[in-house]
Parts: structure tokens; C-alpha cells; sequence
């Protein structure tokens, strides 16, 4: 289970690859979303800030996997975080 505030990448194809819905290692790269809400009725959850894409979208807990903190764009991704703070 995830809280609010972890960060996470979504690593569910099922969404496809969108700007919406950016499938971590696909066409948007690194993108590391944010839980902003855990809701737990219904399937989908958790509600995901998407702070690079400035968009955010809901989630089932499978969908999802907590960021590591290892990439090649992790200081970027870091930076933003503190800037959408």
C-alpha cells in the first residue's frame, strides 16, 4: 500500500503510453508521479500527481511501483518535486 506522498512510477501497460498515463521507460522516460489522495473504495485508489507532465490521473495499487530513486533523470525529477511543492 502506498501513502500520500510517495513517489511512484506507473508500470501497468494497460493504460497504453500517454501523457495522461506515462508508462515509466516509455515515450515520457523517467516520469515520477506523486500520491496525492488514497481513497479505498473502488479499484482505483490512489490518485497520482504527475508534476513534470502537470497533470494527474487514478490508479489500481498493481498499476503502480514506489520509485527507487535510481535513473538517469533522477535529479531532475528531484528538482521538480521541489519546485511543484
Amino acid at each position: 500500500m502506498f501513502n500520500v506522498g510517495d513517489k511512484v512510477i506507473l508500470i501497468s501497460k494497460l493504460y497504453m503510453d500517454t501523457e495522461s498515463n506515462p508508462l515509466y521507460g516509455g515515450k515520457y522516460g523517467e516520469c515520477i508521479g506523486i500520491v496525492e489522495k488514497v481513497d479505498l473504495c473502488g479499484p482505483y485508489i490512489y490518485q497520482i500527481e504527475w508534476p513534470l507532465l502537470n497533470t494527474s490521473n487514478d490508479y489500481r495499487e498493481n498499476d503502480l511501483e514506489l520509485y527507487s530513486g535510481y535513473g538517469y533523470n533522477k535529479i531532475f525529477n528531484d528538482i521538480i518535486e521541489v519546485i511543484y511543492r
